[in-house]
């Protein structure tokens, strides 16, 4: 059986920033957002249920930690550390991990909002 892989390709040109997955098969297809690896599923659903294309990768940040973090809390997994890049103008184009305030300031906004609907809908089974 073949070692199985996919690969991320993420670029910024004049008509805005791509990302690609490439599959196992060979076979590309272009996403505004995409997940892979375990939980992926999880995660794909909730990212094609955003309107990606009409954020900024700032706003995006706090919305895809918070699907991360659900995905892993549904799983009952261990805990987990979550490293973010991205390529935007904030990044002049290039391919560069978020700075460490921002990534930390956008979980903990995640992890916020989390414990916020989690108290409402327990308000609301009460």
């Amino acid at each position: 059986r073949p070692l199985g892989s996919a690969a991320l390709t993420a670029s910024y040109d004049d008509n805005g920033p791509h990302i690609y997955l490439s599959e196992t098969n060979g076979v590309s297809y272009r996403y505004y957002g995409i997940a892979v690896g375990k939980g992926r599923q999880g995660i794909k659903t909730e990212l094609e249920r955003l309107k990606l294309g009409n954020m900024t990768c700032r706003e995006a940040l706090k919305t895809v930690c918070k699907c991360l973090i659900k995905q892993r809390d549904d799983q009952g997994s261990k805990k987990f550390e979550i490293e973010m890049a991205w390529i935007c103008d904030e990044s002049d184009r290039q391919f560069v991990r978020v700075p460490e305030d921002v990534a930390k300031e956008a979980e903990d906004a995640a992890k916020r909002e989390i414990e916020q609907e989690d108290e409402d809908s327990s308000d609301m089974e009460s």
